[in-house]
C-alpha cells in the first residue's frame, strides 16, 4: 500500500486493502488520519481528537485570525509582550532554534517578505520590484528581534510579522502523534497537509508507503518512502504554490537573508524523528540548495533527504542514510546521485 498526499502519494498494491482514512479541510489545507483497515474501531475517534488539536493550534498561530495569537503578537509588534499559549511558545522557540541552525535561512519574522511578494493575502507585484523596496521590507525580518520569555513574546520592532509556515503544520502532526500515542492507537499515520508521521504499520507488519512526488510531472512518483516507528516526512516544493511576475515564476519559499524568493531548487523531502523537524527542515534545506544543505544535515543526526534541482533531465540527490527508507521508481533509478 502506498499513500499519495499533498508533497507525498499513497497509491497501493491491489490485493492488500487500503487503510481506513478520514479527510477533513484543516489550516488551509487537507488533513487526513489513516489506520489499517483491521483497526477500522479506532478511525473516527482519532480523527476526532486529531480534528480538535488542528483547529485549537489554528486558532493560536493562524496569521489569517485577526483573534489569534500569532495575529496579536504582529499588531502588538514594537510595544509590549503578549501572553502566549504552550502552544504557540512552543513553535516560537523552535523556530528561534531553527533560525540558529540554518545561519538565519529559517525566519518566522519572514511574514513581511512573504506577503511582499503575493503570498499570504498579500498583492502580487506587477512587475519585478526594486532593490531598494525589496530591502526596505527586509529590514523588517530578524529572528534575533523575536524574544520569548515565559508564556509572553514580544517583536521588537513595529512592522515586524511572524508566520507559522514552515513549522506550525508539522508541530500540530506532532502533537496529535503523541495524543494518539498516549491513547494506545498502536498504528496510525497522520497527515497535515504532506507533513506526516507514522506509528506502527500501514497493514500487517508491513511499513507505512509514502510515494515521493515528481516535482516536474505530479502525476508520477521518484519513488516509494517506507516508514513507521514514529518517523516523519515532509516536502518543500516550487509547484504547490507560486506567483507569475513578468513572465516569471516565483515560489513561495523566500529566503529571509536575500529577501527573494528560492530559485534552483524544485523539491526538498526530509525524514526526521518529528513532523515539526521535518517541517523546519525541508524548508531550511530549500533554502540552503544542494551546497549548503550537507553541512546543515551535519548538524542535525537522524534526518536524512532526497533534494531535487530545478533543472532538467532530473537528477535526485540523496542522504546515504535515506536507502534504508527509499525505493527509486526503475525509471529513475539512473537519475540517482549521492548528495556530499
Amino acid at each position: 500500500m502506498v499513500i499519495l498526499l499533498a508533497g507525498a502519494l499513497f497509491t497501493g498494491c491491489r490485493r492488500q486493502p487500503r487503510p481506513a482514512e478520514i479527510q477533513w479541510p484543516a489550516m488551509g489545507t487537507f488533513a487526513s488520519v489513516s489506520v489499517p483497515e483491521s483497526d477500522r474501531k479506532h478511525l473516527q475517534a482519532t480523527a476526532d481528537i486529531t480534528r480538535n488539536i488542528f483547529e485549537t493550534i489554528e486558532a493560536q498561530v493562524s496569521t489569517f485570525r485577526t483573534n489569534s495569537e500569532f495575529a496579536q503578537l504582529n499588531r502588538e509588534a514594537g510595544q509590549e509582550p503578549v501572553p502566549v499559549s504552550t502552544a504557540t511558545r512552543d513553535i516560537l522557540v523552535l523556530a528561534l532554534a531553527a533560525g540558529d541552525l540554518s545561519g538565519g535561512g529559517f525566519d518566522i519574522t519572514a511574514g513581511p517578505l512573504v506577503r511582499f511578494w503575493g503570498f499570504n493575502g498579500g498583492t502580487v507585484p506587477e512587475t519585478l520590484p526594486s532593490d531598494s523596496a525589496l530591502q526596505s521590507v527586509r529590514a523588517l525580518v530578524g529572528y534575533h528581534d523575536l524574544q520569548v520569555e515565559g508564556n509572553k513574546a514580544r517583536l521588537a520592532r513595529s512592522g515586524m510579522r511572524v508566520d507559522g509556515g514552515g513549522i506550525a503544520k508539522g508541530y500540530a502532526v506532532d502533537v496529535a502523534y503523541q495524543q494518539a500515542a498516549t491513547s494506545g492507537i498502536a498504528h496510525v499515520m497522520i497527515n497535515l497537509g504532506g507533513n506526516l508521521r507514522c506509528r506502527g504499520y500501514g497493514r500487517a507488519n508491513q511499513p507505512w508507503r509514502i510515494g515521493v512526488r515528481n516535482p516536474f510531472d505530479r502525476s508520477r512518483t521518484i519513488g516509494t518512502l517506507e516508514l513507521t516507528g514514529g518517523k516523519a516526512v515532509a516536502t518543500s516544493g516550487n509547484y504547490e504554490r507560486f506567483v507569475k511576475i513578468d513572465g516569471r515564476r516565483y515560489a513561495h519559499i523566500v529566503d529571509p537573508r536575500s529577501g527573494y524568493p528560492v530559485q534552483g531548487m524544485a523539491g526538498v523531502t526530509v525524514i526526521a524523528n518529528s513532523a515539526a523537524l521535518a517541517d523546519v527542515m525541508s524548508t531550511t534545506l530549500f533554502v540552503a540548495g544542494l551546497e549548503g544543505s550537507p553541512e546543515i544535515l551535519r548538524r542535525v543526526p537522524g534526518c536524512e533527504a532526497i533534494l531535487i534541482p530545478d533543472r532538467e533531465p532530473m537528477e535526485i540527490y540523496v542522504t546515504s542514510g535515506i536507502k534504508a527508507h527509499f525505493t527509486p521508481e526503475p525509471r529513475y533509478a539512473d537519475n540517482i546521485k549521492p548528495l556530499k
